[in-house]
């Protein structure tokens, strides 16, 4: 993909979620979200990810104003969870230290700066949006933060799509063809992998594991034929 494309998204994707952020303030729309029960609801689809780990480092990409670092610090306080924030929005960043004192978010575009590898890398509703990009444009943006996501982790990655089955499309939302998405993965990265589909939202939650993740959770000798 032309370096000048994603730099363009990148771009327009600032001003999006400024523009978001001076509308709706700190309500949940100004990071896409129709309530506060959205985005939990979502936090709650993604965090299966780590479900069988209590002690872990975990990159969450697209952090916003930081609201999944809140999510964590009351619903797994019993987990020791090494949290770093990426958020291509600015005054987003500035908005979480305020919320959050004790969260550590930098202002990053993984695409483009250097990042530290971490056990775990989320990315919540950050492809739902494509502002004016076209719907080729966005699909390869969104395969390039995939796969640059899952280089970065050590374990797995979770993230979310709009899907192809919703009963309506609002303009300037991108929808995944859902089967394509999986086509992709097991091409791209992975063959471990699971997609949920089963909560209210017309979205999926799609995880994405390393073949040595597995291997550490299935250790009996009969699944090893399975797992090269």
């Amino acid at each position: 993909m032309n370096q000048n494309i994603i730099k363009h998204i990148v771009r327009q994707q600032k001003q999006l979620w400024k523009k978001n952020l001076d509308k709706y303030g700190l309500q949940p729309e100004a990071v896409g979200s129709e309530s506060v029960a959205h985005k939990e609801l979502r936090y709650q689809q993604i965090s299966q990810v780590f479900n069988e780990d209590a002690n872990f480092s975990l990159l969450d990409v697209g952090a916003g104003v930081g609201d999944y670092f809140g999510y964590l610090s009351r619903h797994f306080s019993e987990k020791k969870i090494r949290y770093r924030g990426a958020e291509i929005t600015p005054e987003f960043c500035g908005i979480a230290r305020e919320k959050y004192p004790d969260i550590a978010i930098d202002t990053v575009n993984i695409l483009e700066d250097e990042i530290d590898h971490h056990d775990y890398v989320v990315l919540s509703g950050i492809f739902h949006q494509k502002g004016n990009a076209t719907r080729d444009e966005w699909k390869k943006y969104m395969e390039k933060m995939i796969i640059r996501a899952f280089q970065i982790c050590s374990k797995g990655i979770a993230f979310n799509v709009l899907s192809h089955h919703a009963e309506f499309q609002r303009e300037g939302n991108f929808h995944v063809n859902l089967n394509n998405l999986q086509d992709f993965i097991v091409d791209h990265l992975s063959r471990f992998y699971t997609l949920n589909h089963a909560y209210p939202l017309f979205e999926a939650t799609i995880t994405i594991y390393k073949t040595s993740t597995v291997l550490s959770r299935y250790k009996q000798k009969e699944f090893k034929k399975y797992i090269k």
